[in-house]
């Protein structure tokens, strides 16, 4: 018995589209922090390569995005970077760093999609600040262009304050955004800490930005030297300020009477120093010597201290034999009443 197996053919189809010059739907860009970088193929404006906004501070080493899609598959070439500056060099890490391709999975658990990562990594042969863009070729969409700016120190510190009231919305009259107010600028200083203050409280904080700020024990000069100070409150050997108000004290002690200049000098790594003066008042110290005595004077005193103690002594002793000559009696006259009892029976 032989079996006849009969041939057919199978037939299926397809549609593919095919699209040029337009913008990736589903293609996105985000940064560590979630902040939308790309959105469906269009670059967000705060990143736009023409007039970026966002910033990264001098004391970040590098930048991470994660690239993804919400649907399908997209594949990539590998990143374009350009910096506008040469003392700045970026190195361009992970998955996202080469061509490679993106796929959307239903399973993934951050934001419904599979999401590789670009590092940047920045190292700044010098101070000042210099603009990096980054381009992707997703063909056959629109390529994908977005920036930044890297700040590598050198200038002021934007948002670094000092102030003389405590709170989080005291005036910064000491020092705003890193510069230094008329009233307390070395070569204009007017300030004036009055002699009876011991101490002057001065309070640190960041404003107004993200960043931190840490720098080492403040430096502070007087002349002439008409005392020396101590550094107290949470800065006092230096540290790290945030937007959380930090306290600096200045503590006097004044050796002679007349007034001093003193300038705080605090170095900011990878930017520009922030130098503040006043006036310090000293009042007339209170000195009480020690008094001398003569030869002469200390022969009477320790005569005087003598006969004291002489003449104590006697009165003790003369109280002692009159307490005991009491004494003495009343036991005479006792033994006498008991003779004088003792004949009568």
């Amino acid at each position: 018995y032989q079996r006849r197996v009969r041939e057919a053919n199978a037939t299926f189809s397809w549609t593919k589209t095919c699209v040029a010059g337009q913008n990736r739907v589903g293609f996105s860009i985000v940064t560590e922090e979630d902040a939308a970088v790309v959105i469906d193929g269009v670059t967000n404006g705060e990143w736009a390569a023409s007039a970026p906004v966002n910033t990264v501070g001098p004391h970040d080493d590098s930048t991470r995005f994660y690239i993804g899609v919400n649907e399908g598959s997209q594949t990539y070439a590998a990143p374009k970077v350009a910096v506008t500056q040469p003392f700045l060099t970026v190195t361009l890490r992970g998955e996202a760093s080469t061509s490679n391709i993106v796929e959307f999975d239903d399973y993934d658990d951050y934001d419904d999609g599979e999401f590789q990562m670009l590092e940047v990594i920045y190292k700044c042969l010098t101070f000042g600040q210099a603009q990096v863009t980054v381009s992707y070729d997703i063909s056959p969409f629109n390529p994908i262009k977005f920036a930044w700016k890297k700040d590598c120190g050198g200038g002021m510190q934007v948002g670094f304050d000092v102030a003389t009231r405590e709170g989080a919305q005291a005036v910064p009259d000491v020092v705003k955004n890193a510069e230094t107010q008329e009233k307390w600028h070395p070569e204009t200083h007017i300030a004036v800490v009055p002699k009876t203050e011991k101490s002057t409280m001065f309070y640190v904080r960041m404003t107004g930005v993200d960043e931190i700020s840490q720098f080492g024990k403040p430096i502070v000069t007087v002349k002439p030297p008409l005392f020396k100070v101590r550094l107290g409150g949470d800065l006092g050997e230096g540290g790290v300020v945030s937007a959380s108000v930090k306290t600096l004290e200045v503590i006097y002690n004044c050796r002679k009477k007349g007034t001093a200049e003193v300038t705080m000098s605090i170095v900011l790594p990878k930017y520009e120093m922030v130098e503040f003066s006043w006036e310090k008042e000293c009042g007339a110290r209170v000195i009480t010597a020690p008094r001398t005595y003569t030869a002469n004077q200390l022969l009477i005193m320790f005569c005087i201290s003598s006969i004291a103690v002489l003449c104590t002594i006697v009165m003790v002793y003369s109280r002692f034999r009159r307490r005991r000559a009491e004494k003495e009696r009343a036991r005479l006259a006792s033994l006498r009443a008991q003779e004088e009892e003792a004949e009568t029976y």
